[in-house]
């Protein structure tokens, strides 16, 4: 599902609108509750670490309402999108940088994902170097 939406897409559900906000990033009480240490690094690696959902018009919601999409949001950026560029496994400048103009996010949110990118970026160029 992480991959089929996009932040910032508004669902009713019920007589609720909500909107999908930024991925879910576990901390180390993960670990500490399966009383292992790699429970945390298999979570962010499987990419679906589930999102927020903001209350834009709140409402009732019962068990059976439809989940209908209202609008979707034009930066087309999914909550995998913002994993996949906050583990380093894409290095795309066009995701990133459409990542960034997302309103939502917060300055220190945008910060750490421009630094990763950075980061994992010149990681990448010098191993094409090394070819």
């Amino acid at each position: 599902m992480d991959d089929r939406i996009n932040v910032g897409d508004t669902y009713r559900v019920g007589t609720v609108l909500v909107a999908i906000t930024i991925p879910r990033k576990p901390c180390f009480k993960l670990n500490a509750r399966h009383g292992r240490d790699d429970v945390l690094p298999k979570y962010l690696e499987s990419k679906r670490t589930g999102f927020y959902l903001s209350v834009v018009e709140s409402g009732v919601v019962a068990a059976g309402d439809n989940i209908e999409l209202v609008t979707t949001h034009p930066l087309q950026v999914t909550p995998s999108d913002l994993v996949n560029l906050y583990l380093g496994h894409t290095v795309d400048p066009g995701l990133r940088d459409r990542a960034l103009k997302l309103e939502l996010l917060t300055q220190p949110i945008s910060d750490l994902l421009n630094e990763r990118f950075e980061r994992f970026a010149h990681h990448s160029e010098e191993e094409s170097a090394e070819f």
